[in-house]
């Protein structure tokens, strides 16, 4: 049987870069879209007449910000697999190169730091 070996730094490394680009997906749209106004949304040519038969409205809704869904979805897939490797591997990692002692301290910090954010 054939075990592939990988660097565990490495991978932990390629984890954390997925997941620094998966979080710029995310915050994206903070710089690339307009300010958001709620006063726009109570203008009166945004509402809808009773009579209308068409879906009123329809051809402006989301505008430009209805192509940031692709952009969320695939941050998100980037997080989450950057994630992997820090929680699999990481932690194996921090148990061959530190003393028994120490581990159980640097394993608790870890999901400590998660929590908080």
């Amino acid at each position: 049987m054939c075990l592939l070996r990988i660097h565990r730094p490495r991978a932990t490394a390629v984890g954390l870069l997925s997941i620094c680009v998966g979080c710029v997906g995310f915050f994206m749209p903070q710089f690339t879209t307009p300010a958001y106004r709620p006063s726009d949304l109570l203008r009166v040519d945004n509402l809808c007449a009773a009579n209308k038969t068409s879906l009123c409205g329809r051809d402006h809704v989301g505008g430009s910000r209805v192509y940031y869904l692709p952009v969320f979805m695939i941050s998100r897939i980037l997080v989450g697999m950057g994630t992997s490797p820090i929680i699999s591997i990481g932690v194996t990692y921090i148990d061959d190169c530190s003393s028994k002692e120490k581990f159980a301290t640097y394993a608790g910090i870890r999901p400590l730091i998660s929590m908080i954010g």
